[in-house]
């Protein structure tokens, strides 16, 4: 049994964004918002996990279980941090490389046709992007720090300090998830632990089956210690999704949707036959705000001023095949709105 509360100290270290210099091509973009009462869900939803479902990154809140439960463990968590940023500086010199905005041609309606070709600098991109996102886990992976950690001590961890006041789910996400079908939520997320993630959502609320991310690896009921690695980054998301929506297609009468925040969900936010949404709240993270929206896909800045001054809850910004449509969203709550609005349309 655990013992001790976790203090804000125990996770010292937070993950950080690339910060790349873009040009602008900025398309336009309009207003829609409105609210009705709820009737029953006939939705599909995608959801990345980290910052989209929780209020912050939680790799580094898993990567201090294996130490909450042998404490003289080493290396310490320290040490991969350090191994990430090593190769973080070296990739800086690939990210100066990337073609931003990604939205420059605000006519032109994503189709499975076009899709490769306008977006294929991001899916090179983001591949160039596996080496980086390798480095920890295989570093993690030869010390062997998850090896042993059995499944029931991942939800003895979740249960003792991820619950009630220190929950990490964003306000209005269990409202949400309550009207919508088990079957229907999909989670596709870089996170390591698809039992983490489940815990956390609530194993109501998502099927195991359901939760793809980059895994580690299991032997019965706990961890070999190694990684599947087949879930680094966006160019692997979007071979997900895909693969996702072919299972879904003859569910004709449902609505798809992809949900995400950060740049390594851009390509599923812009994937066609599908609603895609950036959950971003200009409120509580305004420099993540204009530079998801601004400088990566070219939103026009007085556009998203006015939006998240104003009282919308959502921003209808591009549109894709089949009347499906790009969306900026402040909140869960909003989403829930904007789900309820097209269904009832």
């Amino acid at each position: 049994m655990l013992r001790r509360r976790l203090t804000t100290s125990f996770f010292p270290f937070v993950s950080q964004r690339i910060d790349i210099e873009v040009r602008k091509h900025p398309p336009t973009c309009h207003y829609i918002s409105k609210s009705a009462a709820v009737p029953a869900m006939k939705h599909i939803v995608i959801s990345d996990f980290d910052e989209t479902i929780t209020n912050k990154d939680t790799t580094c809140i898993l990567g201090q279980l294996p130490y909450e439960f042998e404490p003289n463990l080493e290396p310490k968590w320290s040490h991969f941090v350090n191994v990430y940023w090593e190769h973080y500086k070296n990739f800086q010199k690939e990210a100066v490389n990337r073609i931003l905005p990604l939205l420059s041609a605000r006519e032109v309606v994503i189709s499975d046709s076009n899709f490769p070709q306008l977006f294929r600098s991001e899916v090179e991109f983001q591949m160039r992007k596996r080496p980086l996102e390798l480095s920890s886990t295989t570093e993690i992976a030869a010390r062997n720090i998850f090896k042993g950690v059995k499944h029931s001590q991942v939800r003895e961890f979740v249960d003792l300090h991820l619950q009630g006041s220190s929950s990490l789910l964003r306000p209005g996400f269990n409202e949400f998830i309550s009207l919508i079908p088990r079957s229907q939520f999909h989670v596709v997320s870089v996170n390591w632990s698809s039992e983490f993630i489940g815990h956390v959502i609530g194993e109501r609320n998502v099927d195991p089956d359901c939760i793809s991310c980059n895994n580690l690896i299991s032997q019965g009921d706990e961890y070999t210690g190694k990684f599947t690695n087949a879930l680094l980054t966006g160019s692997d998301k979007i071979r997900v999704i895909g693969d996702i929506l072919k299972k879904c297609d003859k569910q004709t009468e449902y609505c798809t949707w992809y949900i995400g925040d950060s740049d390594t969900d851009l390509l599923g936010v812009l994937y066609p036959n599908l609603h895609g949404v950036l959950l971003l709240n200009p409120h509580s993270d305004s420099k993540k705000f204009y530079k998801i929206t601004v400088e990566m896909l070219g939103l026009p800045q007085q556009e998203m001023e006015s939006f998240a001054h104003g009282p919308e809850g959502w921003h209808n910004c591009y549109e894709t095949e089949g009347q499906k449509f790009v969306y900026v969203v402040k909140s869960w709550h909003d989403l829930q709105n904007l789900f309820v609005t097209i269904q009832s349309s």
